[in-house]
């Protein structure tokens, strides 16, 4: 159940008068939802759908009246809403290759530019989902170049970042991959010695969180294995991290031998350590107890989706067993509604040299009452800039970590990995 409020001017009730829908709590909402969505209400489906779920009262604000409507609406309405089709064409600016980026809609124009790319471009292994959030983070994290357009800004390099940064430093893993790093992180949680909590805290994490941030973890070291491989020819071999304790996370892992031209393997010169994360993720950060470990630091961004359990118990008929236990006909509509294996994307979107974080500077923006962390490469301040009581940092928050890369400060070009693979 869900309750959506929108003000309406006092000349009526009708749709074409709405100005905002604001989602205000219940389950499975984690953030104000606000957008304009007045073509979607005006369009006749959705009318007749709204029909009977309207409760009209009248509130003053600010001795102007107002028709407040409060609809009570079922989750099927509620994601027609939110998942309309949204157009990017009337976001074009300037010589039509400028896309309007604002930070308070960064979601809906995230979408509106992974549309215009699947227009313009192969996204392949993307989807519309997996890209919108890679963007998402790209505009956020300094990956993107943005100019002002009117009294908002606007991407000016989106084909060219994608076609050029993202396109070659992603890795399309493969249901073979997807099923190895399954394998291997059910076997380590399984019959290995990993913690059971949350890194950081006291949390209790049940097995299907651990299963899925173990594999990701796997999944992270074949891409870049692979991304050396296909890209370079250099074929890599990487060795995880060993804990004395309970490994409370998937533990960085470390690229430690190149084979040579004679066919064996030979100890690196430099070390590449290797992190995963989500495709959401926005910075590269290292705890200061780590940094002296390595020469180089790396991230891959794996698109895993939500559901991709229930896609693995379907493709390998593992559901069959339970689904015994339901209706014959809501079990045959819970196997339409899971979808097939799809390869999954696995982003690498640079690397950090050690000397980067010890020497570079993050970008610190004073706001008016807290310090915000919102790029840069370097150490973050131990105390808040004079004046501000406490920093965060821009998509973490209070880190655990004292070194922080943005993504647009790693080195990605192809000259750039050559200088690394040739101090391997």
């Amino acid at each position: 159940m869900y309750v959506l409020c929108a003000d309406v001017a006092e000349s009526g009730p009708s749709a074409n008068n709405f100005r905002r829908w604001t989602l205000v709590g219940f389950e499975r909402v984690e953030h104000a939802f606000t957008t304009s969505i007045t073509d979607t209400l005006c369009h006749p489906t959705v009318e007749c759908l709204l029909h009977g779920y309207v409760d009209i009262c009248k509130n003053e604000f600010s001795s102007t009246t107002f028709v407040t409507k409060i609809l009570v609406l079922p989750g099927n309405l509620l994601d027609l809403m939110t998942n309309q089709d949204i157009s990017y064409q009337s976001h074009l600016v300037g010589d039509g290759t400028t896309l309007k980026w604002r930070k308070s809609s960064s979601k809906e124009d995230s979408r509106r530019a992974a549309k215009y790319l699947i227009d313009h471009t192969d996204i392949s292994p993307y989807t519309e989902s997996t890209l919108t959030s890679t963007i998402r983070s790209a505009a956020k994290s300094g990956e993107l170049s943005f100019r002002s357009v009117g009294r908002t800004q606007g991407i000016t390099n989106l084909r060219e970042w994608f076609e050029k940064r993202v396109k070659p430093n992603t890795i399309s893993l493969t249901r073979e991959n997807y099923l190895t790093a399954l394998a291997n992180s059910f076997e380590l949680i399984t019959i290995g010695d990993p913690a059971k909590t949350d890194f950081g805290s006291s949390r209790q994490r049940e097995f299907g969180q651990q299963w899925t941030d173990f594999t990701r973890g796997y999944l992270g070291e074949i891409a870049v294995k692979r991304f050396f491989q296909e890209r370079f020819d250099v074929e890599v071999a990487l060795r995880q991290r060993e804990s004395e304790e309970g490994v409370e996370e998937y533990l960085p892992t470390d690229v430690t031998e190149v084979r040579t031209e004679s066919g064996g393997f030979r100890p690196t010169e430099s070390t590449l350590s290797v992190k995963t994360s989500k495709l959401g993720s926005m910075w590269l950060a290292i705890p200061s107890n780590q940094l002296g470990h390595s020469s180089a630091f790396t991230l891959a961004k794996i698109g895993i989706p939500l559901n991709h359990l229930s896609i693995f118990l379907k493709e390998t008929n593992a559901l069959e067993t339970m689904l015994g236990y339901v209706d014959r006909e809501d079990a045959r509509e819970i196997l339409e509604s899971i979808p097939d294996f799809q390869n999954i994307p696995a982003y690498i979107p640079g690397f950090a040299w050690q000397e980067d974080y010890r020497q570079g500077t993050l970008d610190i923006h004073e706001a008016s009452k807290v310090a915000h962390v919102r790029g840069g490469i370097g150490k973050r301040p131990e105390t808040p800039p004079e004046g501000y009581s406490r920093m965060n940092v821009q998509g973490l928050g209070d880190p655990n970590e004292e070194y922080l890369a943005s993504l647009g400060a790693l080195h990605w070009r192809t000259s750039e990995w050559e200088e690394f693979l040739d101090r391997l």
